[in-house]
């Protein structure tokens, strides 16, 4: 089954592109990227900031995880490498600060780095024997970019675009990696005469130390909310710039549960859609609209999401082979955001009883089984941690908050196609549980 089987059912030429966009020629990366109101106002602030002047200092531009930041700054890069006025005053160039390593080679990264970014930028002034001669008697880097830095300050009049830098994709690194980089890169080119502009989820600045965060705002002064982009627009937007007579078929309510389930990670969401293609059959006749296939993908919303493991098998690799407790964990979690002690004598009760009454007692010999403690729900409360189904509320021991992956999470676990389809792949995986481990998976205590 794949994607292209749907496609005379929705009237698509092709299939839509569900991949990052912002690496694409200009002309594409306009026709597939969805602009709603709030980001054209951002990019008007910013393009009227710097025609007027007063847009040259260091920003700070935040944003929810994955909410399009990187593919924004595209779009604001190609916004103002098309406007005559701005083309003709800046030279844009992205410095990416992903997979840099905690070691000595870091500094050397960077000022290879600079030096390209600098080289692109004398290029952009035609000035680039300018820069060969500049760096010709200099075998060290640092060297080498103190001196085209003089250069850029003294002789600003033979520049006729200015610098600005914008730094992306340090919230996957290590805080005191990104700390040491970033002062770093400061420290190379630290002149008020190149504007900086830091990328950053708030939530990666959240838990960032006193010290660190203290240097990001006084680095980076003027702050810039990141405006929301919705799912829904940028799907139907990449549908329909291919298949202008195309059928959307995820519906704002369709695009909500999805975008729940990742946590209002935006790319994810995007990049995961195509899973509705690939993994549902298609119908066999018919015209169906779009709401009418929205509607079939919400009806098949458990089976997608667990079957590409979006959705996690809580019981691949339980703690016990003969008691869910993972799910009952969970739960209990979900209702008391902790794990009250008195709950351990409640499900012990709970799995006792389920097993002198399953299939008429047989199992009932077999309730000795039965024995668990708080290091086996210290277990599940670690893994649905890893999970990203709980989080630990900050200043409060053993107190959690389900993420919004979890509260999504919490139907679908009570749905017996979540139970079915992961005890088939326990079995596809000779993980087997004793029988009333599955029945348990489908009961909740009161």
């Amino acid at each position: 089954m794949s994607a292209s089987n749907w496609k005379d059912i929705l009237k698509l030429n092709k299939i839509p592109t569900f991949g990052p966009i912002h690496k694409l020629p200009y002309e594409e990366f306009k026709k597939y990227y969805y602009a709603p109101e709030t980001v054209h106002e951002a990019v008007y602030k910013i393009i009227y900031s710097l025609k007027e002047g007063y847009g040259n200092n260091n920003k700070l531009i935040i944003g929810e995880p994955g909410c399009g930041k990187t593919t924004f700054i595209y779009y604001l890069k190609a916004c103002l490498s098309h406007d005559d006025n701005i083309f003709d005053k800046y030279s844009f160039q992205i410095l990416h600060f992903n997979r840099m390593k905690r070691s000595t080679e870091a500094e050397a990264i960077i000022e290879k780095r600079i030096l390209s970014l600098l080289k692109d930028f004398f290029a952009d002034n035609s000035l680039e024997p300018v820069y060969e001669a500049l760096i010709k008697d200099e075998r060290i880097l640092k060297e080498q970019i103190n001196k085209l830095e003089d250069f850029i300050v003294k002789e600003k009049q033979r520049f006729n675009k200015q610098l600005i830098v914008i730094i992306d994709d340090i919230d996957e690194t290590e805080e005191d990696i990104v700390e040491s980089n970033i002062r770093y890169f400061f420290s190379l080119i630290e002149c008020e005469q190149i504007p900086k502009w830091l990328i950053v989820r708030h939530t990666t600045l959240n838990h960032y130390k006193k010290d660190f965060l203290n240097f990001i705002e006084t680095k980076f002064s003027r702050s810039l909310p990141f405006p929301r982009v919705d799912l829904y627009g940028i799907l139907n937007k990449r549908i329909l710039a291919d298949n202008p007579n195309g059928t959307n078929p995820f519906i704002p309510e369709l695009c909500s549960r999805i975008i729940q389930v990742f946590n209002n990670d935006l790319r994810r969401a995007v990049h995961n859609s195509v899973n509705f293609l690939d993994h549902l059959e298609p119908f066999e006749s018919g015209n169906p609209g779009g709401e009418y296939v929205g509607h079939y993908f919400m009806k098949n919303f458990t089976k997608v999401m667990t079957i590409t493991h979006v959705f996690p098998n809580i019981y691949v690799d339980s703690v016990l082979r003969y008691i869910p407790l993972e799910k009952d964990v969970f739960l209990v979690i979900a209702i008391f955001n902790k794990f009250p002690k008195e709950y351990l004598t409640k499900l012990s009760e709970h799995y006792e009883s389920f097993y002198k009454k399953s299939e008429h007692g047989k199992h009932s010999g077999e309730s000795y089984l039965i024995s668990f403690d708080l290091n086996h729900v210290k277990h599940c409360v670690t893994y649905l941690v890893n999970q990203r189904l709980i989080k630990q509320r900050e200043g409060v021991d053993e107190f959690y908050n389900l993420t919004s992956r979890g509260e999504s999470f919490i139907q679908f676990v009570r749905e017996n196609l979540y139970s079915d389809i992961c005890e088939q792949e326990c079995d596809n995986l000779g993980k087997k549980k004793h029988p009333v481990f599955w029945r348990l998976a489908r009961s909740f205590i009161e």
